[in-house]
């Protein structure tokens, strides 16, 4: 009769989960990206006025991506990672010769998916390797939208993102520190280039003409983020 290995992602149990860089082993994690909040404001004046202009901004943005691989070497890994990350954004502004003040907010949630190679360098000592990193996939925004009116209601609107779609591509160098032979945090920093196309769609209440434009655009982006790894040794067994 045969018996299958469970693979159990909890740190109670990693000691006796064998199974760091070997051929047919598996390697499940989570990567916390880039995040952070931020707050601003600013005053600023043209020259050719005295009328003085005003605002503040915020904006707060988070994400994760779980990721599943499998060891075609002792150092190569071929695997698939999920990317999930939320953002809000909001903002207000004036002037000096008007108590009329604008504001606006929006939020996004942006998910791609796609596979990824890691290939393990040096020599494994038990306490750590660094590792190259290719990835690759497609991106989506199955939520993105906002509003913008000002406090003396002369205009209102919504706008939604429509036919969105983004592929990207890009190496990262990273580095896994070992706490034992089944757990890792690694780090890492990368280059992506993005290339996406999407439709934006408004919609006035108050004040204007529903609208939509069609945005066709490419990026170029340095990425980190830090997370951990678990190497599993989930073969049957007879």
């Amino acid at each position: 009769m045969k018996k299958f290995c469970i693979c159990v992602l909890a740190l109670s149990t990693s000691m006796v989960m064998m199974g760091q860089n070997k051929k047919g082993n598996h390697l499940v994690g989570v990567t916390l990206g880039s995040g952070g909040f931020s707050s601003s404001k600013y005053d600023y004046m043209y020259s050719s006025t005295t009328v003085t202009y005003n605002g503040d901004s915020k904006s707060f943005n988070i994400g994760i991506s779980p990721d599943v691989g499998c060891y075609l070497t002792d150092r190569f890994v071929l695997g698939a990672s999920v990317g999930l990350s939320y953002n809000h954004s909001s903002g207000s502004s004036g002037n000096s010769t008007t108590t009329v003040t604008s504001s606006s907010k929006a939020n996004s949630l942006y998910f791609s998916l796609g596979p990824y190679g890691r290939l393990y360098l040096g020599k494994n000592k038990g306490k750590g390797m660094p590792y190259i990193q290719l990835n690759t996939g497609l991106s989506f925004y199955p939520s993105d939208d906002g509003e913008a009116f000002n406090s003396s209601n002369t205009y209102h609107y919504t706008y939604k993102t429509r036919k969105y779609f983004s592929w990207n591509l890009g190496p990262r160098f990273g580095y896994e520190h070992f706490f034992n032979e089944s757990l890792g945090l690694h780090y890492y920093i990368g280059y992506n280039y993005s290339k996406y196309k999407y439709t934006y769609e408004y919609d006035y209440s108050v004040g204007g003409t529903d609208y939509s434009y069609t945005y066709d655009a490419h990026s170029h982006n340095i990425v980190f983020g830090v997370g951990l790894q678990m190497h599993l040794d989930c073969k049957k067994k007879k």
